[in-house]
């Protein structure tokens, strides 16, 4: 997107845009909650998380890019503009984030993530349309014939190396808006306790992305293991745990006084 002198990619238009709208409806969920300036609360937690969300984003990438030799290029660390963000490293960054602004705020980390967790799926299905645009988060070859009907009108984009590529980030984009619905709108009506909507969020995701991941041909490796295949198994595994309440015997919670 050209705007006269300046130039602003269409990836970081549809990740600003998601991270965005979930900052609106982060807003609606923690209005409901007690004790909480919802306005300055937020607004100063959402700069937090993207700064840091960028950060660790990045970071996950240099890490686990196989093709990344940031040991002989260092300065290619800090050229974001040329690509590679990683979504589970922004995640565990922006977790990590809520849980210090909290402490310092005094205020209940559970309330705080059930606001946030659900709408951080919305985000993640307009960002994959960056993905889209750039080419990438897609998966084997297809023939033409699949883009028929309502997917012609991305046939031209996934036309990648040389042929046509099975959309990947579409898949993932219609299932992490489905999680949002699901979870922000029927599961909070029958949220048994608080962080519930967290362990959701990180068991739905977890599950989405292992299967996509499954498909995709440009994942960031471990070896011969699929990174962020690893990850998708710990989140849906520790959302698991957590649904089920398993994490109750280990934590003694504080009697009010």
């Amino acid at each position: 997107l050209q705007i006269g002198p300046l130039t602003v990619t269409w990836y970081a238009f549809f990740i600003i845009t998601g991270a965005l709208l979930a900052l609106y409806l982060s807003k609606v969920n923690l209005r409901k909650v007690r004790n909480i300036e919802v306005n300055d609360f937020t607004d100063d937690l959402f700069i937090y998380l993207m700064l840091f969300g960028i950060i660790g984003a990045r970071l996950w990438y240099v890490i686990f890019d196989p093709n990344f030799d940031y040991l002989a290029h260092p300065a290619q660390i800090f050229r974001i503009w040329d690509g590679g963000l990683a979504i589970h490293g922004g995640f565990i960054a922006g977790l990590i984030t809520v849980l210090v602004y909290c402490k310092i705020k005094n205020v209940s980390f559970a309330k705080v993530g059930d606001a946030i967790a659900p709408t951080v799926l919305l985000a993640q299905a307009i960002g994959r349309w960056g993905n889209f645009v750039n080419q990438e988060c897609y998966g084997n070859i297809v023939d033409e014939s699949f883009f028929a009907g309502p997917l012609s009108l991305i046939k031209d984009s996934m036309y990648i190396n040389g042929a046509y590529r099975e959309p990947m980030f579409l898949y993932e984009s219609v299932l992490c808006l489905t999680g949002f619905l699901l979870i922000n709108y029927l599961l909070r009506k029958y949220q048994n306790k608080r962080g519930d909507l967290i362990y959701a969020y990180l068991m739905w995701y977890g599950l989405i992305r292992f299967f996509i991941e499954g498909h995709r041909t440009d994942s960031l490796m471990l070896g011969p293991l699929k990174m962020a295949q690893l990850t998708s198994a710990a989140y849906l595994l520790i959302g698991l745990l957590g649904y089920l309440g398993i994490y109750n015997h280990f934590f003694k919670k504080k009697k009010p006084t």
